[in-house]
């Protein structure tokens, strides 16, 4: 069965004796608050580090007409999460990074006629490592404890298992385990940027940039 969203709530909710719910629209304060707060507390742990397992990349919707300073503009995606981890000006047969762009507002500005981009994305839950779902549950375990029992105690016990103790800054426990196997498991090459060695492989001109 794939894992989904309330799977992730439900295991949370029995982690702290709390009766699971159905779904988001189940009758009572708990899954209300859990529909308000749950997409809340995805997107902060998502967004809280360039996790290698929420990357995708695509190629740019480039604009009509010429920017200020450039040849071209093209469209960030809309589903982007933060800044580009990566543009690429070739996608095959060698992804080749490079620095020749300029972002203004959600636009990339280049004078390269075409532009791969990789990017965060928060991805279905059905799509997450079993760590990082684990992550997810701790998480909102610590958001939640305290309205479920009362306890402050048991908040804190929660926070430090997601997060670990106020002097690692919210990246140890789970988080700090989550970005180390996601470092060992990404498999990522950013490929090559622009460079000097490069430059000489081109003959000072890359392939789009000569006007």
């Amino acid at each position: 069965m794939a894992r989904t969203d309330i799977q992730i709530c439900q295991r949370a909710l029995m982690a702290l004796g709390a009766a699971p719910i159905n779904s988001f629209d189940t009758p009572g304060d708990t899954a209300k608050m859990l529909k308000i707060s749950y997409p809340a507390i995805r997107s902060t742990v998502i967004s809280s580090y360039k996790w290698e397992c929420m990357k995708t990349s695509k190629e740019l919707t480039r604009e009509a007409g010429t920017p200020d300073g450039f040849r071209y503009a093209f469209i960030m995606p809309g589903d982007m999460i933060g800044a580009p981890s990566a543009v690429y000006w070739s996608n095959a047969p060698y992804i080749r990074a490079t620095s020749g762009f300029e972002i203004r507002g959600r636009r990339i500005l280049s004078n390269y006629e075409r532009l791969w981009c990789e990017y965060s994305v928060e991805k279905p839950e059905e799509e997450w490592p079993a760590w990082f779902a684990e992550l997810m549950v701790a998480a909102v375990c610590a958001e939640i404890a305290f309205m479920v029992t009362d306890q402050g105690n048991v908040q804190d016990l929660w926070e430090s298992k997601a997060y670990g103790t106020p002097s690692e800054n919210r990246i140890g426990g789970l988080m700090g385990q989550a970005m180390t196997l996601d470092a060992q498991g990404s498999g990522n090459n950013p490929g090559l940027a622009d460079n000097a060695f490069i430059d000489a492989r081109f003959g000072g001109v890359y392939p789009g940039d000569s006007w």
